[in-house]
């Protein structure tokens, strides 16, 4: 098994995540769920309202800061646009590295990036920059992003 667990050892404010395995081989992978739904969480402040790891076909894995039925809409919407910009670069470009997709709507904005094989997202109130929105997001994926990297395949 492996998982991770989020301490503050530093002090400063600033998560420290440590991950644990034990001898079984990586199809028996996972990551706890309430340690990963705390990463989500520690997003969700200065105007970030959601925060969401979903699979490329729009599935919630985790979501931290909106209610069941909106993570689901968002997760929809925002895998869609994902998978139709990043099939659009691989047919005119040849080149599938989409790095990560800002939306600006009437109620708020979007950023996705991609974290491993899933897709990482994040919804914020028209107050919160784009940089500072980027910069949270990255973040998240900094740290989801040794293990989850482990865990799935690619």
């Amino acid at each position: 098994l492996i998982w991770i667990e989020v301490t503050n050892a530093r002090g400063n404010g600033i998560p420290s995540v440590r991950r644990y395995s034990s001898s079984l081989n990586s199809a028996e992978a996972m990551i706890r769920p309430t340690v990963l739904n705390s990463i989500l969480c520690q997003a969700n402040a200065e105007g970030v309202t959601g925060t969401l790891l979903m699979n490329r076909e729009g599935m919630v894995l985790c979501h931290a800061g909106c209610d069941e039925s909106r993570a689901e809409a968002i997760a929809a919407i925002a895998s869609n646009i994902w998978c139709s910009y990043e099939k659009s670069g691989q047919e005119t470009f040849r080149d599938d590295k989409l790095k990560w997709f800002f939306l600006e709507g009437s109620e708020g904005r979007i950023a996705i990036c991609k974290v491993a094989t899933l897709l990482l997202c994040m919804v914020a109130n028209d107050t919160v920059e784009t940089g500072m929105l980027r910069s949270k997001l990255h973040a998240v994926k900094h740290c989801l992003e040794p293990s989850l990297t482990h865990i799935l395949p690619r």
